[in-house]
């Protein structure tokens, strides 16, 4: 049976390797913010926009091809915003691809209302540069 010196013993160096570990990759990650010279900033932007009519308390809308390109290659996510119009009833987003989404009417009402939508993402966006960037 082990004691509690030997077992404690070993927690403590497992303690210290994590936080060894941890320590090496805040400095790593310091030292690879610290060469890029520019300040960034997560921004949230719109990407596409429209004003589009149900077809039976459905429609289905294409994203743009730009749009589905950077989705592909970045790895995008994006977020739709639907504003209804009118006597248009209680929209939810159905289904959501790379390349388009479904807006359906809550409760199967089946109207031809008319609504507004907004596609949205997020992307880091450079807003200056370092101080330290400036005077090297």
């Amino acid at each position: 049976m082990r004691s509690y010196k030997s077992v404690l013993s070993a927690g403590a160096l497992v303690v210290a390797f994590m936080m060894f570990s941890v320590m090496s990759l805040q400095a790593q990650n310091a030292q690879a913010q610290s060469t890029d010279p520019l300040i960034t900033q997560e921004r949230v932007m719109p990407v596409q926009a429209g004003t589009v009519q149900l077809v039976n308390g459905s429609l289905t809308i294409s994203l743009k091809e730009s749009l589905q390109k950077q989705i592909a290659a970045k790895g995008l996510s994006y977020f739709v915003t639907l504003t209804p119009i009118g006597e248009t009833g209680q929209l939810k987003l159905k289904e959501k691809t790379g390349t388009q989404f479904t807006v359906q009417e809550a409760g199967q009402q089946l109207s031809n209302g008319t609504f507004d939508y907004v596609v949205l993402v997020k992307r880091m966006v450079a807003t200056g540069l370092k101080k330290d960037a400036v005077t090297k």
